[in-house]
């Protein structure tokens, strides 16, 4: 598996529309990179395992 790692930064992509297709294009990689790693996985369960790991994120992002 390889996994590719960028950086966007706000001005980047300057409207809300254009962060939220950003987001949504992160978030389906995950659920990609959880079924590839996964065989077997249902797409609900790694949806589901996908939001728990964004939630996580934002959690700690908090502080």
């Amino acid at each position: 598996m390889q996994i590719e790692v960028t950086t966007t930064t706000e001005s980047d992509v300057p409207t809300p529309l254009a962060q939220l297709g950003l987001a949504m294009a992160h978030v389906t990689g995950l659920v990609d990179i959880l079924r590839e790693a996964n065989p077997g996985i249902t797409v609900d369960d790694a949806v589901d395992r996908a939001g728990t790991l964004v939630r996580a994120v934002w959690e700690e992002m908090q502080g």
